[in-house]
């Protein structure tokens, strides 16, 4: 909302949105228009479908655009693989034409020389003319003013809009102003927005009284007060005193219903939150009443802090409400937001126990670890970590707060799940907190729980991971499996993975784990590792001796549907990235439907050479901390201050902008390359045939 209220277009021009979609789970390559409109202080859209591939799986709509005639020009990227970037369409293409059955393309040609010609081109749907026009107009100065008065008069919004634009550029300052003021005077609304933006350029010719006249105490149209506000950004209470009062009339207005105008609000009053507020509540408005709650919700002033926990403390507050003024603190920092948290988190106030849980929860959650550690708050604390007790959040709780006693807690929760999310984050925590004790006194417990305590640290990919499960795979005191895990999970760590190499190299790998070290060196995901691999124990040949035949050849074989099942969730390794109608891995992407998406000859390209095309938004990406370590995987999410990455295994790792070094796109994919050598061709078939009969399946609504 904040970006579209700062960017919208030109008001009195219908907005379009173009939606150039390949894929959207059922109706494939369609190009959609998002006709706009003004709906309150925001906009609504309405979706129509201009074009529908249904009948042409090759159709790949890339760009779409108004042609001098009129009609819709929509060019199609025929391409044999949706996503990534193979360039398969070098030598292929079309352009389709959208326009009244019937209607011949003709050029229209304008005469830019005369004013009359130039406004007869400026009403043009092209974007092109309507530019050329637009220059030779402004151009030609007082000599298209009669022109573009008549524009001006006319009954289409959209051929005043731009006339108006016009007209409010020329030279002589009191005609600039007399259009502007003539704009804001304007019945229609749009025209209203667009004179309101036109004052903004024109800042410093005119005086604030002049404006308010002309808008009558600042509309009536929300949307010209949207306008508004966002004007009032771009001036200071320095220079404009009077801002806070238009501010808080202008706030008097919001309706409580209204998340566009809220957004303007908010726009306007960044950086002076306080000063604002104090004009509107003087004017009459309640901190703690109806529409006042969401103007302090959206404010991130001083006094903001103290107002949300009266909001919150207040009964009438639905405990379905609370999450959403908690998320506000999120935004607020200081000394006046930590009081107020830990107000909210230690009241012991009666009543209803459940709301004043949760209450409880949200704030400890946001406490700063020097509260938290207050004696007088230990009670209140612990009973919010036994309500949270197994949970991410009791994670993020003991973490953030430093809460060393309750690290065993974490300890029992990591080897508890030591393959999922929740066990990898508890490790993960405990190893950013330098517990490696903690993890050694796991190790020489029995060996279910040493078994888990390796797989998870390996799980984490934390460097300080590597030195425990080092020295554990080397003890030839304790139980060959254990030895093997510690191996394997060396693999999941670039540090672990270079060391058990290294190891190698100096033939240090006991004969006992050189077949289970080959295996990991083969199957880590970093090129030099891999490399070393290659020299330290050389591959035996292929699963078969056949040689590949040629794309197209493959394309045209046919194979065994239930082996192909078979192969893709064993031997094939194809499950351990990508589901299948609720089964596997959700690393890669989901391959359902694949066969909607992908020729036969795409699929086979994708196992012999995945690294030739990567579909978008599955690009690798390695992350360099400020430790020295490298973590790889698919990008979940990238903020101002953190990113995510999830792995090859599924799990989703978080690194703090604070702890990235460096963050760069990886040209080869995450998918391994060589399959061949554990599928024979014949059963690349089969799986190729398994999920191509998928599209079938999916059309009749079978499993």
């Amino acid at each position: 909302a904040n970006w579209l209220l700062r960017h919208a277009g030109i008001l009195g021009l219908q907005l379009v949105i173009w939606d150039r979609t390949i894929w959207n789970g059922r109706n494939p390559n369609v190009v959609r228009a998002y006709p706009t409109k003004q709906a309150g202080a925001g906009y609504t859209a309405e979706m129509v479908n201009v074009l529908y591939g249904a009948r042409d799986n090759w159709f790949r709509p890339s760009d779409v655009c108004v042609a001098p005639d009129g009609s819709l020009m929509v060019s199609d990227w025929y391409d044999p693989g949706v996503g990534g970037h193979r360039m398969g369409d070098a030598d292929k293409g079309r352009i389709f034409r959208v326009a009244v059955p019937g209607a011949k393309y003709v050029v229209p040609k304008y005469d830019f020389t005369t004013p009359e010609g130039a406004v007869e081109a400026l009403k043009s749907p092209n974007l092109e003319a309507r530019y050329l026009a637009w220059q030779a107009l402004h151009e030609m100065g007082d000599k298209a003013e009669a022109a573009l008065t008549a524009l001006w008069k006319d009954k289409n919004p959209r051929y005043r809009a731009r006339a108006f634009w016009l007209l409010g550029k020329q030279e002589n300052r009191d005609k600039r102003v007399a259009i502007m003021l003539a704009g804001l005077r304007d019945e229609n609304p749009d025209i209203r927005c667009a004179a309101v933006r036109l004052a903004r350029q024109l800042r410093g010719q005119y005086t604030l009284d002049e404006i308010g006249e002309a808008l009558k105490l600042y509309d009536t149209s929300p949307a010209v007060r949207r306008e508004i506000l966002i004007g009032l950004r771009e001036a200071s209470l320095e220079q404009v005193p009077q801002i806070a009062d238009v501010w808080a009339t202008l706030a008097l207005q919001y309706d409580g219903k209204d998340r566009w105008y809220l957004e303007a609000l908010g726009i306007a009053a960044d950086g002076r939150w306080d000063p604002l507020l104090d004009a509107w509540k003087a004017a009459g408005g309640n901190p703690n009443k109806g529409a006042g709650r969401d103007i302090i919700w959206r404010s991130r002033g001083a006094q903001t802090a103290a107002a949300l926990e009266v909001i919150i403390s207040d009964p009438t507050t639905t405990a379905a409400q609370l999450p959403r003024y908690f998320r506000a603190f999120d935004f607020l920092s200081g000394t006046a937001a930590q009081t107020a948290i830990a107000e909210l988190a230690f009241n012991e106030a009666t009543g209803d126990a459940a709301r004043q849980n949760l209450i409880a929860n949200e704030a400890i959650s946001r406490l700063s670890a020097e509260v938290a550690s207050n004696p007088k708050y230990a009670p209140a604390v612990a009973r919010v970590l036994d309500s949270q007790k197994g949970t991410s959040n009791f994670i993020k709780l003991v973490s953030n707060l430093g809460l060393q006693d309750r690290y065993a807690d974490l300890l029992d929760l990591a080897v508890s799940k030591p393959e999922e999310q929740l066990g990898v984050d508890a490790a993960t925590a405990l190893l950013q907190k330098d517990q490696l004790e903690l993890f050694r006194t796991s190790l020489s417990g029995e060996t279910p729980k040493a078994l888990a305590t390796v797989t998870v640290l390996g799980l984490t990919g934390q460097g300080k991971a590597a030195g425990i499960l080092l020295d554990t795979a080397k003890n030839s005191q304790l139980p060959i499996e254990l030895r093997r895990v510690a191996v394997k999970s060396l693999g999941n760590i670039r540090s672990g993975a270079q060391e058990l190499a290294k190891l190698a190299g100096d033939n240090g790998i006991p004969s006992e784990l050189k077949e289970v070290t080959a295996a990991t060196l083969h199957g880590v995901q970093w090129g030099d590792v891999k490399e070393l691999a290659n020299k330290l124990y050389p591959l035996p040949p292929g699963k078969d001796s056949e040689a590949i035949p040629p794309l197209t050849e493959l394309a045209k074989r046919t194979g065994d549907v239930a082996n192909g099942r078979i192969i893709f969730h064993t031997t094939g390794t194809c499950n351990k990235c990508h589901m299948v109608n609720g089964i596997g891995r959700d690393v890669g992407p989901a391959l359902s439907e694949i066969g909607k998406k992908l020729s036969r000859q795409a699929m086979f390209e994708s196992i012999l050479y995945p690294s030739a095309g990567i579909s978008h938004n599955y690009e690798q990406w390695a992350i360099t901390t400020t430790e020295g370590q490298v973590f790889v995987g698919l990008l979940v999410s990238s903020t101002d201050t953190e990113t995510q990455l999830k792995d090859i295994n599924g799990i989703v790792k978080t690194f703090k902008a604070s702890e990235i070094e460096d963050k760069v796109k990886q040209s080869v994919s995450l998918m391994p390359a060589e399959l061949q050598k554990i599928m024979s061709v014949q059963e690349m078939t089969d799986v190729v045939e398994y999920l191509t009969t998928l599209r079938e399946a999916a059309a009749a609504g079978k499993k």
